[in-house]
């Protein structure tokens, strides 16, 4: 179940998100120190040369104060690639799409005990009681698997603006509603397993956090391997 419930965090990186992603740059180029654990060339004889970043989903400002070899290949990009599609109107629909759209009630759902804990917890995310008893339970658990923003300027959202200003073509890999559909198809009593699971363990995942962003800036690969294992 540990796993499961890391698996839905990862594809749940850009919608709220707190495990790396990755980015695409095409006709980029990358500096040596930038190739080492985030930044790799795509090459091919005859085609142009495309990068993929690997990056951690987070406003922390050690995290967005990129090195200047990775702020000039975007700079230098054509275009820009994300995971999923961030336009207004994309996070609008997967806003939207957390919530019950019927008569539905998470309390219902998880029962009395476990919903009186979420509602706690979400409330140190700027949730009031109202709004989360409507939340679905997959993204009760996105929600309290994510670092509280003190921004709100992730580095994916900063980089997407950024090449949008830039008047430069802007790519998802997948659309909000592949992942929409992924987080709904699990069936709800895995649903609520995982958040039973995220509420147990939440007190630790501020730590886990901190050190996948330091192994993330010290580009040790092993290191966010070993933490995304345990």
């Amino acid at each position: 179940m540990m796993r499961l419930t890391r698996q839905l965090r990862l594809i749940a990186a850009v919608a709220l998100c707190v495990l790396p992603g990755a980015w695409v740059l095409q006709q980029a180029y990358a500096a040596p120190t930038a190739q080492v654990g985030i930044l790799w060339e795509v090459s091919s004889a005859g085609k142009p040369t495309s990068y993929l970043m690997g990056t951690v989903h987070s406003d922390d400002p050690r995290v967005l104060d990129l090195p200047g070899t990775v702020r000039d290949a975007f700079a230098g990009a054509d275009s820009f690639t994300a995971e999923i599609d961030m336009t207004p109107q994309a996070m609008v629909t997967i806003s939207g799409a957390m919530f019950f759209q019927d008569q539905t009630e998470l309390s219902k759902v998880i029962g009395k005990d476990l919903y009186a804990k979420c509602t706690r917890l979400l409330a140190e995310y700027g949730l009031p009681e109202p709004v989360v008893r409507k939340i679905k339970p997959w993204a009760v658990v996105v929600t309290l698997s994510t670092p509280k923003s003190t921004s709100g300027l992730f580095l994916d959202q900063v980089l997407y603006t950024q090449f949008v200003a830039g008047g430069k073509p802007v790519y998802g890999l997948e659309t909000v509603e592949e992942q929409v559909n992924y987080f709904d198809g699990l069936p709800m009593r895995h649903q609520v397993s995982m958040l039973r699971e995220t509420v147990r363990h939440h007190k630790d995942y501020s730590h886990l956090t901190e050190q996948m962003i330091n192994a993330w800036l010290d580009r040790d690969l092993s290191a966010l391997e070993r933490l995304n294992d345990d």
